[in-house]
């Protein structure tokens, strides 16, 4: 498994730590910014990385998806890029 990055304590930089991992191998111990004011970059990707956005009609459908969830959770959504097998989401927090 790819070691995890995280912010330096400092202004500039990245580090690696020596994280422990869950049984379902989801890292222990992740630091996490929430409350921050920032927008955040998320990547999902289909099942097993199938080209299901490619299929007729799915882009309007996850479009409206996003749109209702946006509604739902008074977020910003600054930018996204749908890819056949993958999405790319610039999001700000609720």
């Amino acid at each position: 498994m790819p070691h995890p990055w995280r912010p330096r304590s400092g202004r500039h930089g990245w580090e690696t730590t020596n994280l422990r991992y869950t049984a379902s191998g989801m890292p222990k111990g992740l630091i996490r910014y929430q409350n921050s004011g920032e927008f955040h970059f998320r990547t999902f990707s289909c099942y097993k990385r199938q080209p299901l956005l490619a299929q007729r009609n799915s882009y309007s459908l996850m479009e409206k998806t996003l749109e209702r969830v946006r509604q739902t959770h008074r977020l910003v959504i600054a930018g996204y890029v749908l890819m056949p097998e993958h999405v790319h989401l610039l999001v700000s927090e609720p």
